[in-house]
């Protein structure tokens, strides 16, 4: 059992990535309601977001390779989770600049495999990826700067063209809110069959693409299952439908006794192709969902909780 110093680093680390993301995102959304009610103190908030996004006009995000660098070997030696573990199957971490697209699933509540065995991963230093969430993210004061300085970036259209006529390495969770949202306790459940935007623009740009799956996602919050429909029809407007908790005196910070593994599929070359169809989309995108569907099958029996799991595809 590692000592107590050990685990309040571990779990400081984490509380602080996952502390600045809540209380960012309850600030943001509590000053929507104060600008508009509010003569008193809408004043004010208009005046802070206003200094704020001058400022970042005058100095734009971007990353802090030595606060990054310093975070990676601090969470080496001090992991959250019981187990963590990066498996690469036939294959190894990509070069920088390699026109290299991993898709991460599950989304989960937080994206916990996604967050340690991938951002916070020593074996990606090198491979230089920008890690893409949604566009909403980058609106919020704090929670925006924290995700730039980590090589974090928006994952919408404009954004990854501008990474991909480079050939950037890019890294994203195709999911989005709506994995979020349909995530079940102890349930293996991906939200793909309507996420076909990046295969477009993968194949666009001739990128290879890996399917990337985390085994025990499905087991770091616990959520609210019921109203479903209405949950996922809020997604539409970009409102997170998910209601959780993690641990009982932290409700944002996920269960630490687990095992997270995090299995990089065989990459998918896909042709270059200017003007892909919705045939040429479809096809490739077949592709993947088939190729994320044998990751899953060729490892649950080593690293699900469950080996005679299924995975469930929305």
């Amino acid at each position: 059992m590692p000592p107590i110093r050990d685990k309040l680093v571990s779990f400081g680390l984490l509380y602080a990535f996952y502390a600045i993301w809540m209380v960012s995102m309850a600030l943001a959304v509590i000053s929507v309601p104060i600008i508009i009610f509010s003569s008193t103190y809408r004043v004010y908030i208009i005046t802070f977001y206003a200094l704020y996004f001058s400022y970042r006009a005058i100095h734009p995000l971007g990353p802090w390779s030595s606060l990054s660098t310093w975070v990676v070997d601090a969470y080496k030696k001090y992991p959250y989770f019981t187990k963590e573990k990066l498996v690469f199957d036939d294959t190894q971490p990509p070069k920088a600049r390699s026109n290299t697209l991993m898709a991460f699933h599950p989304h989960g509540i937080l994206g916990c495999g996604w967050l340690v065995n991938g951002g916070a991963n020593e074996a990606f230093q090198k491979s230089n990826f920008s890690w893409l969430v949604t566009d909403l993210l980058f609106l919020v004061p704090f929670m925006s700067n924290l995700l730039a300085w980590f090589g974090g970036g928006g994952a919408g259209r404009t954004n990854f063209e501008n990474l991909a006529k480079n050939g950037e390495n890019i890294a994203l969770l195709p999911g989005g809110f709506e994995e979020a949202t349909i995530y079940t306790y102890k349930h293996h459940r991906v939200y793909i069959k309507n996420r076909k935007g990046f295969i477009k623009l993968a194949l666009k740009y001739g990128y290879k693409v890996h399917p990337v799956y985390s085994f025990g996602e499905e087991e770091t919050f616990r959520s609210f299952p019921y109203f479903l429909k209405q949950r996922v029809w809020l997604n539409r407007f970009k409102i997170p439908g998910v209601i959780f908790h993690g641990l009982w005196y932290c409700a944002f910070m996920p269960f630490s006794n687990i095992h997270i593994t995090t299995v990089v599929g065989k990459p998918i070359q896909l042709p270059k192709i200017d003007h892909p169809t919705v045939d040429d989309v479809k096809k490739y995108h077949d592709q993947y969902v088939d190729a994320l569907q044998t990751v899953f099958e060729k490892y649950k029996g080593q690293y699900a909780t469950d080996p005679t799991a299924i995975l469930e595809i929305d």
